[in-house]
């Protein structure tokens, strides 16, 4: 008796930690597959609208599943930040939205990522302040630090240092 769990305890050590690696790689794995989703999305609304979704804030759908940006939780509106709207939208790219928008782009907006965080979809544009080239993002928050370090060495991940919020951003496009 006394060998057969001793065998058990020493097949548990083994297949345990294995187990864990394999569940940390798929959620690797549906983070990536998510945010190329993300990625393709926003290409497919700038090729029907001729503009890519704004800038919003991390929880906030840009335009992949309704017309307009909304918060995912709540359903409620998002306005992109004005500074934003200045630089990279004409005044009425509301109206132009609903007029050329031929989405839903996505099946479903991932609520979050499988760490709990939420996905943000960043548009960087010359005359906004970041760390990274122009171009559209897609970060992450909430990451433990093994796997954000995991995928900052993945091509088309970055990081963004001290003092901002994502811990890593995944280039879709740069502009």
């Amino acid at each position: 008796m006394i060998v057969v769990i001793a065998i058990i305890a020493i097949l548990t050590a083994i297949i345990t930690p294995n187990a864990f690696m394999a569940i940390e790689k798929a959620k690797v794995t549906r983070v990536i597959a998510d945010m190329k989703v993300m990625g393709k999305a926003a290409i497919a609304y700038g090729a029907d609208v001729g503009f890519f979704p704004p800038d919003i804030p991390q929880g906030v759908d840009p335009g992949f599943m309704k017309a307009l940006p909304y918060d995912i939780h709540t359903g409620a509106e998002v306005d992109p930040d004005p500074a934003f709207v200045a630089i990279a939208l004409s005044p009425n790219w509301k109206d132009i939205v609903n007029a050329r928008w031929n989405g839903p782009y996505l099946e479903k907006y991932p609520l979050s990522h499988p760490w709990g965080g939420n996905y943000d979809y960043d548009y960087w544009i010359r005359g906004i302040t970041h760390p990274l080239n122009p171009g559209l993002y897609i970060g992450l928050r909430s990451l433990p630090t093994s796997v954000m370090e995991k995928l900052n060495q993945l091509e088309g991940f970055a990081s963004l240092g001290a003092g901002w919020t994502d811990q890593t951003e995944y280039l879709i496009n740069p502009l």
